[in-house]
């Protein structure tokens, strides 16, 4: 098969690609086209596309940025069943050619933090006379309001935290609290991850990846989507999975090299 370094079309069909890309109006639109490519290059080529859009998304090339967003989203969607053998070839790639930013995008692990085994989450408290059912209290997260809004949004399901991030009166602040809580759940975290209106905002993923009860793949996965500053701080601190604070390493070593990305 042909390196990149060998074909010399590679390089432009890539910046062709991230032109289409960031012109499309949203962010579904976007993660399915990036899935389509990268399922169609061979593995050499894909591993290459990844870390042209990393290294383009650190040194804030706008088109990189909206590419690495849609590419970790594509990602954390696509259940592991149907691209397991895909990331097992780009895996093995990556480890011959010395890619170790590329292998911890490709990684999955359980949170670095989680509840104690039979602890649960406290159950919401309504302004209600009588005990309200999970039915009643998704329904009321569509168009709830104040004060009861405040406090579903401590609800123990996903499934009502699904119901409020629809809710058309929810402001970012709010779901940032619910991205930042600790303790919490892995599930009610990766509703938030996954979700296509909230997870655009900076500062939510900054707290999913800062928050050790997320799913230490999400957070590998949504890492270079953030800013130098970010990364600088996740290199630096004690309370997260070693494999986030090793990649913020590699991230910002990457974004310090004051070199041209590699072809672009």
């Amino acid at each position: 098969m042909t390196s990149p370094e060998d074909a010399p079309d590679i390089s432009e069909q890539f910046r062709r690609s991230m032109r289409a890309l960031t012109a499309l109006p949203d962010l579904d639109m976007r993660v399915a086209s990036i899935g389509r490519q990268l399922q169609a290059l061979p593995p050499e080529d894909a591993v290459w596309w990844l870390g042209q859009t990393m290294r383009g998304a650190l040194w804030g090339v706008q088109a990189s940025m909206d590419g690495m967003l849609a590419t970790a989203m594509w990602l954390l969607r696509t259940p592991v069943d149907d691209i397991y053998g895909w990331c097992q070839q780009l895996y093995a790639v990556a480890h011959a050619q010395g890619r170790r930013e590329i292998m911890f995008l490709l990684r999955d692990a359980p949170p670095h933090k989680a509840l104690g085994e039979g602890a649960r989450l406290p159950e919401v408290r309504l302004p209600m006379s009588r005990d309200v059912s999970l039915g009643e209290r998704r329904q009321m997260a569509r168009a709830a309001r104040g004060d009861l809004l405040d406090r579903l949004l401590q609800d123990p399901s996903p499934l009502v935290l699904e119901k409020l991030l629809e809710n058309t009166t929810l402001r970012p602040e709010r779901v940032l609290l619910v991205a930042s809580r600790r303790p919490t759940r892995a599930e009610l975290l990766d509703v938030v991850a996954l979700h296509r209106s909230w997870i655009v905002h900076h500062d939510i993923r900054e707290a999913l990846v800062m928050n050790p009860f997320a799913r230490t793949g999400v957070a590998l996965k949504l890492m270079g989507t953030l800013n130098i500053k970010i990364l600088r701080r996740l290199r630096d601190t004690g309370d997260l999975h070693p494999s986030v604070s090793e990649l913020a390493s590699m991230l910002v070593e990457l974004r310090e090299e004051r070199t041209a990305p590699l072809r672009v």
